[in-house]
């Protein structure tokens, strides 16, 4: 992908990026309490409407999540927009567990040219089995099959 970033000349005509601080989101990921995450990530605007983002989070239910999504605005993403698109993540588990969330976010985000900001909302199904036995206990953990996430990220970013 980052090939492809690389060697195209739209997206090098919108070489507008930015890299976004982590710091409200919350999540419900396992089911009996609402988590907070922590982290950092990068936006990149592909086309006037398209964009794509990555990011790594820590969250407080003990798990490293790595997430990728992309995005269609609704306006020109050079100044404020909606959007909505899919979302793609990997969860791993302080008991080596893992899962893959995969589900949709919808949003509203700045342009990326200087200070932007990203307050959005997402749902996620997980693929897979969430019932996890841990060692420690003799009752498994419950990660829950639908996952929902909100909440409001700063970035800083550069124009074309």
């Amino acid at each position: 992908m980052v090939f492809l970033m690389l060697l195209s000349p739209m997206v090098d005509a919108m070489a507008q990026g930015g890299i976004r601080l982590i710091i409200w989101n919350y999540g419900y990921i396992l089911s009996d309490r609402v988590d907070q995450q922590f982290g950092v990530g990068y936006d990149h605007d592909l086309t006037e409407r398209t964009s794509l983002s990555v990011g790594a989070m820590y969250s407080t239910a003990n798990a490293w999540m790595v997430q990728y999504r992309s995005a269609y605005h609704l306006a020109p993403n050079d100044g404020a927009s909606f959007y909505v698109g899919p979302t793609l993540a990997y969860h791993k588990y302080e008991n080596e567990v893992s899962t893959v969330p995969v589900g949709i976010r919808i949003g509203l985000r700045g342009g990326l040219a200087r200070f932007y900001a990203d307050l959005h909302a997402g749902y996620a199904y997980t693929i897979g089995s969430v019932e996890v036995l841990l060692p420690e206990r003799t009752l498994p953990i419950d990660i829950t099959k639908h996952s929902f996430c909100a909440g409001l990220d700063l970035g800083w970013g550069w124009d074309r």
